[in-house]
């Protein structure tokens, strides 16, 4: 199975005092079931992320390259007009109550755009995305 991992999953993994490790750590075994790809964005992201909460390089690096050696990273700028079918995408999520950022669109399209499998996200507003499937936690 292919799934792509969002931002909330890996930082969940990783950092013990967030609401989902418990959750993360428990379903933690698709990384070594699963084909799993992230994105050069969620890369940033998670980096960012773990960097300002931990304030430990040394964190933030093992962290990084856990990720260089068990995930396929797609290159978003490798699809054509990327930034416009994104756009799309976000203009079709972000009315009235419901809101996706540009990043999560950009999920949806490259979910869709290399056939993956799933999405593996804390995020609940991905279970209202027609377009993909997620991933039940246990």
């Amino acid at each position: 199975m292919k799934i792509l991992l969002d931002t909330s999953f890996i930082v969940s993994l990783f950092r013990e005092n967030d609401e989902n490790h418990q959750k993360a750590k428990e379903n933690a075994h698709i990384i070594e079931e699963c084909d799993c790809y992230i994105t050069n964005y969620i890369l940033n992201e998670v980096i960012t992320i773990i960097a300002m909460r931990t304030k430990d390089i040394k964190i933030t690096e093992t962290i990084y390259y856990f990720m260089l050696d068990n995930f396929t990273i797609i290159n978003e700028q490798e699809t054509s007009n990327f930034n416009t079918m994104v756009m799309k995408i976000f203009k079709k999520y972000n009315k009235d109550t419901f809101h996706l950022s540009f990043i999560d669109c950009s999920l949806i399209l490259l979910y869709n755009e290399y056939n993956l499998d799933v999405l593996v996200s804390f995020d609940k507003w991905f279970k209202k995305v027609e377009e993909i499937k997620t991933y039940e936690f246990i």
